[in-house]
């Protein structure tokens, strides 16, 4: 057998195997080529998709502004009806109120606090938001001794804040005497 040495120099020849090299580079080529197509595509596909969702992300967020308008105005529109209505609800409350009050129960407690040489002058009844109802009686009394007595029954029969407004002599020497009280 011979001994056949194989003696491979590239260097010295170039052009013996220059086609595996074009082919590599060739192939190397193509890929480059088919790669940045692809990503060319891609790119532009989305692109147009970014487009479209930020135009959409546009248009909802001036939506969602004009939505929150809206409700803005709805809210200050209820709030004005609240209002509106609540002048209209404190009637009704206090017109049933009105009807559920007992004026008996109030005048004769009244008229048990009341000595016998005093009289009323005037009575002014007023209903008030807690569903109370705030008096404000005028009445003559001969002394400030009957006044005081006056004050005592008033507190013996219940009535609540009782506060003296004015009194005021008369020439007779009898007394004008003016008092606030609650009845619940």
């Amino acid at each position: 057998m011979t001994n056949r040495t194989f003696h491979l120099n590239l260097a010295a020849s170039p052009a013996r195997n220059q086609r595996v090299f074009h082919l590599l580079v060739l192939l190397m080529g193509t890929l480059l080529l088919l790669t940045v197509s692809v990503g060319g595509v891609t790119f532009f596909k989305y692109r147009q998709k970014a487009r479209d969702a930020r135009s959409a992300f546009v248009s909802v967020r001036r939506n969602n502004q004009e939505f929150l308008q809206e409700e803005k105005r709805y809210a200050n529109l209820n709030q004005q009806n609240v209002q509106d209505y609540q002048a209209k609800v404190d009637l009704i409350n206090r017109l049933i109120f009105h009807k559920r009050f007992s004026w008996i129960n109030m005048l004769s407690s009244l008229e048990e606090a009341l000595p016998d040489s005093c009289y009323i002058l005037s009575l002014a009844p007023q209903i008030k938001k807690d569903a109370t109802m705030e008096i404000r009686l005028k009445a003559v009394v001969p002394s400030l001794d009957e006044f005081l007595l006056l004050y005592q029954h008033l507190h013996e029969q219940q009535f609540k804040q009782i506060r003296i407004i004015s009194e005021a002599a008369e020439d007779s020497g009898r007394l004008i005497a003016e008092v606030i009280f609650v009845y619940e």
